[in-house]
């Protein structure tokens, strides 16, 4: 799958799983220089969670993470990608997930 045709359908995902669960969230972008973050999840104006998507093999940069940690540091933060069967933590600790579990992510924050 393409990543700007996944990020575009997931993001549609989200919406759908936040309207029928009735969930108040709002949904943004983080950008700074030539690092950005797909969506940032927001409770009440406070950023709550953050999503990035990468498709195949891609990953997420040291210099990405390292600068959003800068901005948010106690933010959580996961990496959802089609492609993969099982979850997984990258060396900077940063879960990638399946698509399911992403939505899943979602709908816990609620409980936080």
């Amino acid at each position: 799958m393409r990543l700007g045709f996944f990020e575009t359908w997931f993001f549609r995902e989200l919406v759908r799983v936040r309207d029928y669960d009735e969930l108040e969230y709002s949904f943004s972008f983080w950008r700074e220089k030539n690092h950005e973050i797909d969506f940032l999840i927001q409770k009440s104006n406070k950023v709550v969670a953050a999503i990035e998507c990468k498709t195949g093999n891609n990953k997420m940069s040291n210099e990405t993470f390292t600068t959003f940690r800068k901005t948010f540091p106690t933010v959580p933060i996961i990496i959802v990608n089609p492609d993969i069967k099982n979850a997984r933590k990258n060396e900077l600790g940063v879960e990638t997930v399946t698509i399911d579990e992403g939505l899943d992510f979602l709908r816990k924050l609620q409980s936080r």
